[in-house]
């Protein structure tokens, strides 16, 4: 009596379609008939240039600010990466403490991004009509900013192209503005807060504080859970002493904590002196550092 043939005895895996002389042969199903290729079907976005969450994030940050200096796209890039190894980290934390089993997770460091990395993450953009790369002054850093493309597919309502190549200095207030962004968001109080820039509010007038003329805006305002929580202004030059009371004056009564971020010991302690004339109340709220 012939046995019937067990599944040991069908082909597997690489023996399968080989004969024993070690040539190929069709591909067989178990059933022993000829098994069918599908059809290739190329991917639909084959070619295409995909926005990665990094790309949307980083391309929505430089909209915000207008624009950043290379040496400060490092600093963005690092940052975003952070701010993802945190959100792993207090997802194992959260595991952990249901079932507290092997190694305590570890808060992650702040990492520096290599330049070859940031460089290869700007030639993309370039090259695919996001951004706009620019040496405004010939012993700087490059700049870069976002085209109308980008702004378009974001749906950001900001206009395109580069703010006067005066603004681009480091000496600057775009270049301070994004140097306090980056010193907050670092920081375990403010990392979590929603960064509500000057030209963000000038674009979403409508949405502004009521209140607040439209060429005395705050240079920032930061949200948490919907709630507008700080107030940050950027000075870089002495005002008149009236002009600084005027702005303190309304700023403590819009918001409930403003700081202050101010280049120099000189005007340091302008901004310290006009705190002291407000009122005990009012005092509380403001807070002054250097840049």
């Amino acid at each position: 009596m012939t046995s019937q043939p067990t599944d040991d005895s069908v082909p597997q895996g690489a023996d399968r379609g080989t004969s024993p002389g070690g040539l190929s042969s069709p591909q067989l199903t178990r059933r022993g008939a000829l098994r069918k290729r599908r059809p290739y079907r190329p991917r639909r976005d084959r070619g295409r240039f995909r926005l990665t969450p990094r790309d949307e994030w980083g391309m929505r940050y430089i909209a915000d600010m207008w624009a950043l200096r290379f040496d400060q796209l490092l600093d963005m890039f690092a940052l975003w990466h952070y701010q993802e190894e945190v959100k792993r980290y207090e997802q194992q934390l959260a595991d952990y403490q249901l079932r507290p089993q092997g190694p305590r997770p570890e808060l992650p460091t702040l990492q520096p991004q290599t330049k070859s990395k940031v460089l290869s993450i700007i030639h993309r953009w370039t090259e695919h009509g996001y951004a706009l790369t620019d040496q405004s002054h010939a012993t700087d850093p490059v700049w870069l900013t976002l085209t109308a493309k980008a702004l378009h597919e974001l749906q950001l309502p900001y206009e395109a192209g580069f703010p006067p190549k005066t603004a681009l200095k480091e000496s600057g207030h775009i270049f301070a503005c994004n140097q306090v962004r980056f010193k907050l968001m670092k920081t375990k109080t403010y990392g979590k807060y929603v960064w509500w820039s000057e030209r963000a509010i000038k674009a979403n007038w409508e949405e502004g504080a009521p209140g607040v003329a439209y060429d005395q805006l705050p240079d920032a305002v930061l949200y948490l859970d919907g709630v507008a929580r700080l107030c940050v202004e950027v000075e870089l030059s002495r005002k008149a002493d009236d002009r600084y009371d005027q702005v303190l004056a309304r700023l403590t009564a819009l918001y409930p904590q403003i700081l202050y971020c101010v280049r120099g010991e000189r005007l340091y302690r302008v901004l310290l002196d006009t705190r002291e004339r407000l009122g005990p109340a009012q005092h509380q709220q403001v807070h002054i550092t250097l840049l």
